[in-house]
């Protein structure tokens, strides 16, 4: 059985920025797949696709990391802010990355726990980014 798991990160009218900032941090190009004022018809999709308002909110966006690995994003009016009970884990085949990373993830955001060496990896720190998204980042071993 062949699988694939992605994660969705949901913005509240910010997803440009945030996607902007994440082309930055893992130097990689965000495909957007459109926009509210893209599509043809608020027919079945969820309130707010219509309204002017959020014409330029994106639909769909997302970033491949590689065949089996993808961050998808959008907004959605009223979206909840991100919270403690979700994070995303990224492991990195050197010290070096990990640490750049976690260094610009960080940038603007909070350091919840420094990265460095620790008992089960010789590499990990967790740290919340500008937009409040979790991240717990580490070396693959």
């Amino acid at each position: 059985m062949k699988t694939k798991l992605n994660t969705s990160l949901v913005f509240n009218g910010n997803c440009a920025d945030a996607l902007a900032f994440y082309e930055k941090v893992f130097d990689v190009k965000a495909e957007i797949a459109g926009r509210y004022k893209d599509a043809p018809t608020s027919d079945g999709m969820p309130g707010g696709f219509d309204n002017p308002k959020y014409a330029n909110y994106i639909m769909h966006a997302e970033i491949k990391f590689n065949e089996n690995q993808e961050l998808h994003f959008a907004d959605m009016p009223d979206a909840p802010a991100f919270n403690d009970s979700f994070g995303i884990s990224l492991a990195f085949d050197t010290v070096e990355k990990a640490k750049q990373i976690f260094k610009e993830l960080s940038q603007g955001g909070k350091i919840v726990q420094d990265i460095g060496e620790t008992f089960w990896s010789k590499c990990f720190g967790n740290c919340k980014d500008k937009f409040g998204v979790d991240w717990m980042i580490s070396v693959i071993e």
